[in-house]
């Protein structure tokens, strides 16, 4: 494992938990944290030890330049392969999405990001997906995991907590 993230693995394993055995919580994880610190490695080595099929995607492969990048069902279509092709197994699978951080900035265009996240919050809902087969799909039971190292919400935070205070002591102005 990894020295001095044993909570950090507690609450995914607890998280991960609570969404198999507890089926009616609908289980979204937001993991943050700073470049190179091993988030996906020691996602990679949680979920394989699951036993449920699983797929990392990485946000970047579904921007591209201009209007095109690869679809959400495409995730679909990879953890449905994960699963042997067992749609109820796949229906109950994880799928992470790696480096979402870097599709929110401004690297790719504002059209492709809208295109993208309209279909990512079709998963994030647990809509049920109409696939290019015909067939549907159920998310509601998916584990959605978010990685990233979401720079800027530090630099916001920073700044919202200068011009806020609360309590004894207030700088008033």
């Amino acid at each position: 494992c990894y020295v001095g993230q044993d909570e950090a693995i507690r609450r995914i394993i607890t998280a991960i938990y609570r969404s198999i055995y507890l089926k009616s919580i609908k289980t979204r994880l937001l993991i943050i944290g700073n470049n190179s610190t091993g988030k996906t490695e020691m996602l990679k080595q949680i979920i394989k030890g699951l036993g449920i099929p699983y797929t990392f995607e990485n946000a970047t492969n579904y921007m591209k330049d201009g209007y095109y990048g690869q679809e959400v069902e495409i995730m679909i279509n990879k953890l449905i392969f994960a699963a042997n092709y067992d749609m109820k197994k796949a229906q109950n699978g994880i799928i992470v999405i790696d480096q979402i951080d870097q599709i929110v900035g401004n690297h790719y265009p504002k059209i492709s990001n809208e295109m993208f996240f309209h279909s990512l919050l079709r998963l994030i809902n647990g809509d049920e997906l109409i696939m290019t087969n015909g067939s549907t799909f159920d998310t509601s039971k998916i584990i959605l995991i978010f990685c990233g190292t979401f720079s800027s919400v530090k630099e916001i935070k920073k700044e919202e907590l200068q011009n806020f205070s609360i309590g004894f002591n207030t700088n008033t102005q």
